[in-house]
C-alpha cells in the first residue's frame, strides 16, 4: 500500500484528490507497480496553521499496488558509498502541483 499527504490551502476535494493521485501514480510507476485504483482513499481535509496568512487542510490518499519491486532504502545507499550523494526530503510545498507557486 502506497500513501501521500497534501498540505494545501484550499477546500477542493476533486483537486486535491486528482494531486494526491499524480503522487501515488508517480509513485507506482518509480516501483514498476501497478496500482488498483478501486482501493484507492482519501481523508481530509484536517486543519492546520497557516501559510501565507491562509490555513492548511492536510489530506492523504493511499491505493493498494500489486507487482511493486523492493524499493532503494537508506542502508543501500550508505553500503555504495560516498558516491552516492544522500537523497534530500522535499517537502509537499516543494512536490506538489496543487501549491500555487
Amino acid at each position: 500500500m502506497y500513501r501521500a499527504a497534501a498540505a494545501v490551502p484550499f477546500d477542493d476535494p476533486d483537486r486535491v484528490t486528482a494531486g494526491l493521485r499524480g503522487q501515488l501514480r508517480v509513485m507506482a510507476a518509480a516501483a514498476g507497480a501497478d496500482p488498483d485504483w478501486s482501493t484507492l482513499r482519501v481523508q481530509g481535509p484536517v486543519r492546520r496553521g497557516a501559510h501565507r496568512g491562509t490555513g492548511l487542510s492536510e489530506w492523504t490518499a493511499t491505493v493498494v499496488v500489486t507487482g511493486a519491486s523492493p524499493a532503494l532504502d537508506d542502508r543501500w545507499i550508505d553500503a555504495l558509498g560516498p558516491t552516492v550523494p544522500r537523497r534530500m526530503a522535499a517537502t509537499a510545498e516543494m512536490t506538489s502541483p496543487l501549491v500555487d507557486r
